[in-house]
C-alpha cells in the first residue's frame, strides 16, 4: 500500500469519553496495479504513533487502538485491533508513545483509531494527536 497521504487519524482530539477518531481512512484504490498485478495492504514496519497535545486530568486511562475494517468506518464493534497503546491520566503535554507494527500487518478497507475511556475511573481532561508514520517523525 503507498501511504501518499498524511495518515493522521486525530488532531488534539479529547481522550475524555470513548470515540472513533476524528479520521478514518478508506482505501479506495484498485486491488491491482497498472499491470494488473495485487496490490499489498501491509502496513507492518510503520509506527502507530500518539502523543499528548494537552495534559491528562483525572484518575482514568485512556486505551488508544489502531483498528481496521472491511465492511464499514464505525470501528467500535467488529473492527480487528493492529496495536494498542495506555496512557494514564497525569501524562503531560508532549508524552508519546509509539507502537511499531510487525511485518506482515495488513489493513482492511477502513483504518482509524478507537479511544476507548476507562471506564472505572474518568480522563477529566487531555487531548492527543493520533497517526500512522515513521517512528522517527518530529510533530509539527
Amino acid at each position: 500500500m503507498a501511504l501518499d497521504k498524511t495518515y493522521e487519524f486525530s488532531d488534539k482530539q479529547a481522550l475524555t469519553a470513548d470515540a472513533v477518531s476524528t479520521v478514518v481512512h478508506e482505501n479506495t484504490r484498485s486491488g491491482k496495479d497498472a499491470w494488473g498485478s495485487s496490490i499489498s495492504n501491509q502496513i507492518g514496519g510503520m509506527a502507530f504513533n500518539v502523543s499528548v497535545s494537552t495534559t491528562m486530568t483525572g484518575s482514568g486511562t485512556a486505551t488508544i487502538s489502531l483498528r481496521t475494517k472491511a465492511a464499514d468506518a464505525s470501528l467500535s464493534s467488529g473492527a480487528t485491533t493492529l496495536a494498542t497503546i495506555t496512557l494514564a491520566a497525569g501524562s503531560a503535554a508532549g508524552t508519546r508513545k509509539t507502537v511499531i507494527l510487525p511485518p506482515g500487518t495488513e489493513r482492511l478497507t477502513f483504518l482509524g483509531a478507537y479511544i476507548d475511556e476507562s471506564a472505572s475511573s474518568a480522563v477529566t481532561a487531555g487531548n492527543a494527536n493520533i497517526w500512522l508514520g515513521l517512528a522517527q517523525e518530529v510533530i509539527d
